[in-house]
């Protein structure tokens, strides 16, 4: 599924849910691209509120654990805030009871990966 700043919501990690336990999904990518529109908008966003739904997606992206554990100077370099959102979704996931009892038992892997508009390459991201 795609989402703007590849954000995980409740519809969106019961439908992740729903396609690992009834569809036996085997792996889950959580892939972002370079230069993405959403996770620019939230560096800039000077945290006013707009009232409107796109405020959903800017608060995931601030409330992110890895996104929130960057340094000062690498929450300036786009780049490093999109491979935290990335591996914040990834860590979020990981951390659902119900998708850890299936990495466990059922050899789900669950992954972050970078795509590259420019040459349509796909790197996987390592912790």
């Amino acid at each position: 599924m795609r989402t703007a700043g590849n954000v995980i919501g409740q519809y969106e990690l019961g439908s992740i849910e729903y396609a690992v336990e009834h569809l036996n999904v085997k792996l889950i990518m959580v892939l972002g691209h370079g230069n993405c529109g959403a996770v620019t908008a939230y560096m800039h966003s000077d945290g006013h509120s707009e009232g409107n739904a796109i405020d959903s997606i800017m608060n995931n992206i601030q409330n992110n654990s890895c996104v929130q554990n960057l340094s000062s100077n690498d929450r300036n370099v786009l780049s490093q805030v999109i491979n935290a959102n990335i591996m914040g979704n990834v860590e979020l996931l990981k951390n659902t009871q119900m998708l850890q009892n299936y990495t466990k038992n059922q050899g789900l892997i669950i992954v972050g990966a970078l795509y590259d508009m420019n040459d349509g390459k796909v790197m996987i991201l390592k912790k």
